[in-house]
């Protein structure tokens, strides 16, 4: 099934979307994106820990950004729920 062209997210507070930003996110966003795989390959790949790119997948997983498929073996294969996203925060 393919994904949707686009999704968008907004930030309540913008220190969030700030922290979303950050290098390894945006590296780990780009690894998603080029080629889906589990997380312990996407941490390889990206030569980080593993349980700290499993913690940042995580926390895409709350927003939305990726979806998790658990399989019976153990592993967790990573995809990004669209192809693009939007994010947006308000500063008020």
């Amino acid at each position: 099934m393919p994904i949707p062209e686009s999704s968008s997210i907004s930030f309540e507070d913008p220190e969030d979307l700030l922290d979303l930003l950050r290098n390894d996110n945006l590296a780990l966003f780009r690894a998603i994106k080029e080629r889906p795989d589990t997380v312990t390959a996407l941490a390889a790949r990206l030569q980080r820990e593993r349980d700290a790119v499993q913690r940042d997948i995580l926390h895409f997983e709350r927003l939305g950004i990726v979806k998790i498929k658990r399989h019976r073996t153990g592993a967790e294969h990573v995809q990004l729920t669209a192809s693009k996203f939007r994010l947006e925060a308000d500063i008020v």
